[in-house]
């Protein structure tokens, strides 16, 4: 791996060629996927954040470089069986020496020219709209219970955007998209082992059942289309099909065991969708084998289908199905309650504090600081609780997010717009961006690539929403 003379503290050139090949191979990943899986499993969340934290010691401090660092907070919540131990004095020590080696980072590695990027001013606005909301309403008394969502979904992703824009400097001989495809990828693999040690989990222990500790199982099933995409990618640009395969359908079995009916219903939806630009993106090579697996897949879920309707009804089965789809699951009366607070407070909304133990079963309200109240669509949350402020910020936001990924039609830029499309049809649904953990820390990294990736020459056009040479009659 060739370095440069101003990428790491390290003068020794055999022990920094030897870091280098450890950290920039697609080894390092997996083992913290692994590990995580282990601890997860384990329940030893307290040892899994020594891990974390010493590995992020060491990438903070070796390189300046984050590419290094980049998998630990994409992979770290999936690591933690439960959150309570983060109130351990000794565990915030442990944050706080992560806290100075990234400080020791930018002493070491001082930034010669700050780079704001794109993204910047639309989170900023963001922001503004998160702490401003509720303003003037008669809510402001629960406004603490909203800070922790505001500081994360706001403040902690602007660091993070503005930290990777100005360190993320990988060697010039370093497949760096394809990389951070692979860490997502790993990623989603990460998810679905956590979510088969969670359904082993549950058959002993109902209560338990949609909580990992760490989240809800339908936060995991929106992490995982993020990474479907990713795992879509290596199957149709590498010769060697079968590992990612595999990755592919433990993925879609994740989402399955997440009993998440809408993430569940929009990965399966897709499917043709992923295919179909697969199959367009693809080399010969790859186009002559997805015919034949689809060939092979066909005739597998016919004999399927016909093995199984001798012991179920075919009929009574999808009449159940569609039963289900066609249901709210209570998101009715929020709608309603977040057009209602949107008419009564249109400017500030009611604030990301606020919360209706009608319609959201907790017990003892006194002293709950992080409690959210979910409004169960990213529309509906973002009128009722930041208003027509929120919702000029994000429009803003969302614009800037998908000028960035359609200003080239590489096969980089295509994942990037499916995993980010994905999420977003199910987060009609759903209040995904409002997590930060694990899906917006995904996305930012996604967006602070495609913006290296778009800096770079290339032969790439735009993707075909924003090309101005295609005359839209001829398609007609």
């Amino acid at each position: 791996m060739e370095k440069t003379h101003d990428k790491s503290i390290i003068k020794n050139g055999a022990l920094l060629n030897a870091l280098t090949n450890f950290f920039y191979s697609k080894y390092y990943p997996v083992y913290v996927a692994l590990f995580s899986v282990l601890f997860y499993t384990a329940k030893t969340p307290v040892i899994s954040l020594v891990f974390y934290i010493l590995l992020a010691c060491l990438a903070l401090l070796f390189f300046r470089d984050l590419t290094p660092f980049m998998p630990l907070p994409v992979m770290l919540m999936m690591s933690f069986s439960d959150l309570s131990f983060f109130g351990n004095p000794f565990c915030l020590c442990l944050i706080g020496l992560c806290a100075i080696c990234l400080i020791a980072h930018f002493i070491l590695y001082p930034i010669k020219k700050f780079k704001f990027g794109k993204l910047f001013l639309p989170i900023c606005l963001v922001s503004v709209a998160l702490f401003a909301g509720g303003l003037f309403s008669p809510y402001l008394s629960g406004y603490a219970r909203g800070l922790a969502s505001s500081l994360t979904v706001g403040p902690m992703i602007l660091l993070e955007y503005l930290l990777f824009t100005n360190y993320f400097c990988p060697p010039d001989n370093f497949d760096y998209k394809e990389h951070f495809i692979f860490i997502i990828a790993v990623a989603g693999c990460l998810i679905s082992a956590d979510m088969l040690v969670h359904e082993y989990l549950v058959s002993f222990n109902k209560k338990i059942m949609y909580q990992m500790g760490f989240g809800n199982t339908n936060i995991m099933g929106a992490a995982l289309l993020v990474t479907i995409p990713a795992c879509w990618y290596f199957v149709c640009v590498k010769r060697k099909m079968l590992v990612p395969f595999i990755a592919l359908i433990f993925n879609y079995l994740a989402v399955y065991l997440t009993n998440s009916d809408g993430a569940l219903g929009v990965a399966g939806a897709c499917i043709p969708v992923l295919a179909t630009i697969g199959y367009i993106k693809a080399d010969e090579y790859h186009k002559k084998t997805f015919i034949k697996w689809g060939l092979i897949l066909c005739g597998v879920a016919v004999l399927g289908l016909l093995i199984i309707s001798f012991k179920v009804d075919l009929y009574e089965f999808v009449l159940a199905f569609l039963n289900k789809v066609s249901t709210d699951n209570g998101r009715t009366p929020l709608y309603i309650l977040a057009i209602e607070m949107f008419s009564k407070y249109p400017i500030f909304g009611i604030g990301l504090g606020y919360f209706d133990p009608s319609l959201n079963n907790t017990g003892n309200l006194n002293n709950v600081v992080a409690l959210i109240f979910s409004f169960h669509s990213t529309f509906f949350h973002i009128i009722a609780t930041m208003g027509i402020l929120g919702i000029i910020t994000y429009a803003i936001y969302y614009v800037a997010r998908y000028k960035i990924i359609l200003k080239k039609d590489g096969i980089f830029n295509v994942t990037t717009y499916l995993s980010f499309s994905m999420l977003q049809v199910y987060g009609m649904i759903d209040t995904c961006e409002f997590h930060a953990l694990p899906i917006l820390i995904f996305l930012t990294l996604f967006f602070v690539i495609t913006e290296r990736s778009n800096n770079e020459k290339g032969n790439d056009q735009a993707l075909p929403l924003t090309r101005k040479d295609i005359k839209f009659s001829k398609l007609i």
